[in-house]
């Protein structure tokens, strides 16, 4: 059992996307669902912290907006960061978004969220591509047709 304040992070409620990645700097989205499950309106400041895997701070962004009573906001937020540490089969290097939700002022809840910063494509030409770089498949289609 979870005892939450009334305005908390959705249960399953932080997604995480990195849809332009290179090298050089790579294009986080976050999408955080806020619930408001009190009978008044609620003025709602998000903090979003990016985290590197020891836990060095990389990127901070804020956003307020009233969440209704008895309603849900999803918060939008998108941040980017210069030489990534890119997640690959041979390096799975995890970051970790850290989404705390404050009404006036207090803490009501923090959510951590671990993610991998890559790219991945598949091409006619090249097959799977991760970060770029073309990875072999290998593995095997058993199954039994009319078993």
């Amino acid at each position: 059992m979870k005892v939450m304040e009334p305005v908390h992070v959705a249960q399953w409620g932080v997604a995480i996307t990195t849809p332009q990645v290179t090298a050089s700097s790579a294009e986080i989205n976050i999408k955080t669902s806020v619930l408001n499950e009190s009978s008044e309106a609620a003025t709602v400041k998000l903090v979003t912290l990016i985290r590197s895997s020891d836990g060095t701070e990389l990127a901070r962004t804020e956003t307020s907006n009233t969440v209704v009573a008895e309603g849900r906001y999803e918060f939008d937020n998108e941040t980017t960061l210069v030489s990534p540490r890119l997640w690959s089969v041979d390096s799975p290097v995890l970051h970790t978004a850290v989404s705390e939700v404050y009404c006036n002022g207090t803490l009501m809840d923090r959510v951590s969220t671990n993610f991998g910063i890559r790219s991945i494509k598949f091409s006619a030409e090249e097959g799977f591509l991760l970060n770029g770089i073309p990875v072999k498949l290998k593995g095997g289609c058993v199954h039994h047709d009319n078993g």
